[in-house]
């Protein structure tokens, strides 16, 4: 028996597009997650206890839960920081990058 954590759970729809935004971060960086589909209408009870206003995706790990696709993405950069999503010279702020 192994005491490694269980791994991540994307809740979503393969019909989403902010559900496939995540799911080719989660490649592109090599992540491995377990998948449940879920569609937002009509969600169960214990759906809604996780995400209230019933959006997917849904980022599950342990107690942490995500329910926006741009809060997931920005999670996953600072969590699996390699290979990146943005080049170096893509992470300035787009206001600075305008000015000069």
């Amino acid at each position: 028996m192994t005491d490694a954590a269980p791994r991540p759970i994307l809740h979503g729809s393969n019909v989403s597009p902010f559900v496939r935004k995540v799911r080719v971060a989660l490649a592109f960086k090599g992540i491995e997650v377990d998948q449940v589909q879920q569609i937002p209408f009509g969600a169960p009870p214990e759906y809604v206890a996780k995400s209230p206003l019933s959006k997917i995706p849904l980022w599950e790990e342990g107690d942490l839960l995500l329910p926006d696709s741009s809060v997931i993405l920005s999670y996953l950069e600072h969590r699996y920081p390699a290979p990146p999503l943005l080049s170096a010279e893509r992470t300035s702020s787009p206001a600075s990058t305008r000015a000069g």
